[in-house]
């Protein structure tokens, strides 16, 4: 669509202008309060329905009017104090829903380039977003995301979902590296921690076998030392006993001594039994003397008690005797029984020091068993960490790959296949161009990407409007129109000049040269 003709009457700055517009597009030149901004006014408000208060009309008048014709339709917009109203015709037939008619053809977007760079970064980018159609599937974020899960969100610009899903990538290789270096330092202290181990001296050994043996000398050693003890205790009882014993032989012979020293015999006690019956046998003869025979055996029988007595003392004392010599030969006995023979030192030592041996032996041992264990306990940590590590780095390295992808793959395949404009990034709330913020970019790549933008969002009408083409260094003015009217596009544009209010035509086949 281009606009041919621009008829505009008492609205804002201007009385009365009917312009021709080159199929290129005008310059409208003049001083500042000359109408060159209400003339563009004027085209949006005819074809977007912007600025159409009662304020706009020119003050002294009732209404104003305005005619936009096109190659394609007219459109013409009213606006009164009360009212506005737009009535657009194809031929001779007056089209139905006209706003909402124009709104398909022109699109939603200014039609000025230089308004995208004014805006803030949140609407800058709603606006480009919205001029660069981009929509990704799940299926196609598996290209780049292989273990994204089912029924992931799709919805919305698809760069801005890439850019979310870069995000999240992002943050898990953030915090997978993170994981990775702290698995890469403790699987470096496991190593260390092996090389600072001692080896363990010769092969680990079954630590049972020795033990026993050392329980088996220890045995040996305790029942010496128990020999010794007993022998010690035997001769401390044996003392005693001995001196019991050689009391009791003492007693004995004294027993033995006093009994040969008695004066009374058992000859004598014979005798005088023998006596009696011949006293008895003169009694019987002689009676006549029973007188004196009974005196004599009264004194006989008194006398023979006496022997008795002494013979009765005497086997006493011999009975004593007996029994303490029986009783010295329990002793002795008894000494022989419980006497225990001590083990010389020799045996002593040798025990000793064969359970000193026996338990050096069973504690190297130990120690290389634990060395030995140690060592492969450090080991096995040692490779769990190294793989623990590598694990870790391999989920890093692939969140990497993800990143990347997400980054500079996924955006330029989307891009490429929706027809959108190479280089373009999402940032939040920020555009960037081949790794560049849009802000930081030069004036002229600037420039070119905001053609590129309103070009795209206003794909079916193929007009900009630019209001100030001043704020264009003059360098670059040449070079901004070109790339305005590139492709058959047309470009109607206000620059502060001198003088009044004119009108110039941009040629075609000279598109940056402004005429005079």
């Amino acid at each position: 669509m281009k606009i041919n003709r621009l008829r505009v009457r008492n609205y804002k700055g201007i009385e009365d202008l009917d312009a021709t517009i080159p199929p290129a597009g005008a310059l409208v030149h003049g001083d500042n309060a000359q109408g060159k901004t209400s003339l563009l006014n004027a085209i949006h408000a005819a074809l977007e329905g912007r600025g159409i208060s009662s304020d706009a009309i020119r003050l002294g008048a009732s209404r104003a009017d305005i005619l936009v014709d096109t190659d394609d339709v007219s459109v013409k917009r009213v606006i009164t104090p009360k009212t506005s109203s737009l009535a657009v015709e194809r031929g001779n037939a007056v089209l139905k829903s006209p706003q909402t008619f124009l709104r398909e053809l022109l699109g939603a977007s200014s039609l000025d380039p230089m308004d995208l760079l004014t805006k803030k970064d949140k609407e800058r980018t709603e606006v480009i977003l919205k001029a660069v159609d981009v929509t990704v599937t799940v299926e196609q974020l598996r290209t780049w995301v292989p273990r994204l899960k089912d029924g992931y969100d799709c919805s919305g610009h698809g760069l801005v979902v890439v850019q979310q899903l870069h995000d999240d990538a992002y943050e898990l290789r953030r915090r997978a590296n993170a994981a990775a270096k702290v698995a890469q330092e403790e699987a470096a202290r496991a190593s260390e921690y092996v090389a600072s181990l001692p080896p363990p001296e010769g092969e680990p050994q079954d630590v049972a076998p020795l033990e026993t043996a050392h329980d088996a000398t220890k045995a040996i050693l305790q029942a010496l030392q128990s020999r010794a003890k007993e022998a010690k205790e035997s001769k401390e009882r044996t003392a005693s006993v001995r001196e019991r014993i050689a009391t009791v032989k003492a007693e004995a012979a004294s027993n033995r001594e006093r009994a040969a020293t008695c004066e009374y015999t058992s000859t004598n006690y014979e005798e005088a039994s023998r006596a009696i019956e011949e006293t008895q046998s003169r009694i019987a003869d002689l009676e006549e003397c029973l007188e004196s025979e009974r005196a004599n055996k009264a004194r006989l029988e008194k006398m023979r008690d006496t022997y008795a007595d002494a013979l009765a003392a005497q086997q006493n004392q011999l009975t004593t005797a007996a029994n303490l010599d029986g009783q010295a030969a329990e002793l002795e006995a008894t000494i022989k029984l419980a006497s225990v023979e001590a083990p010389d030192e020799a045996s002593l030592k040798s025990a000793e020091d064969a359970v000193v041996a026996a338990l050096a032996v069973v504690e190297k041992a130990k120690v290389t068993n634990k060395r030995a264990f140690d060592l492969e306990q450090a080991r096995l940590k040692e490779a769990e960490a190294k793989q623990d590590a590598e694990a870790k780095q391999a989920e890093a390295d692939r969140l990497d790959s993800v990143v990347y992808a997400l980054a500079k793959v996924a955006p330029a395949a989307l891009l490429k296949a929706s027809g959108g404009i190479p280089g373009l990034e999402v940032k939040g709330n920020e555009i960037w161009m081949d790794g560049k913020n849009l802000d930081d970019l030069s004036s002229a790549e600037q420039l070119r990407f905001a053609v590129e933008i309103s070009k795209r969002a206003n794909a079916k009408s193929k007009i900009l409007v630019v209001d100030g083409l001043e704020r264009v260094s003059p360098s670059r003015q040449k070079e901004f129109i070109a790339e305005c009217i590139k492709d058959g596009w047309q470009l109607i544009a206000t620059k502060v000049d001198d003088g009044a209010l004119s009108i110039e035509a941009i040629q075609a086949d000279e598109p940056a040269e402004v005429m005079p």
